[in-house]
């Protein structure tokens, strides 16, 4: 999500129903210019999360690159 706001996209899952739950890894610092020097401590990080209640849509934070892996039934 290159943008400053949240984005929320609609998921389309054919095939497979989504259990609701999963992982996601949320890469992301604390302002759009930030970035990770050598020999300093990182201001850019990839946290891990556990996402629940996932139905039709995904909620994206801002200025972030986000990897769901989500569970099916």
């Amino acid at each position: 999500n290159p943008t400053t706001a949240e984005m929320k996209p609609v998921l389309d899952v054919k095939g497979a129903a989504l259990a609701g739950t999963g992982t996601c890894w949320v890469l992301t610092g604390p302002d759009p210019m930030a970035y990770n020097d050598p020999g300093r401590p990182p201001t850019v990080a990839i946290e891990e999360k556990a996402v629940r209640g996932i139905t039709d849509t995904l909620t994206v934070p801002p200025c972030s690159v986000v990897l769901f892996r989500l569970d099916v039934k």
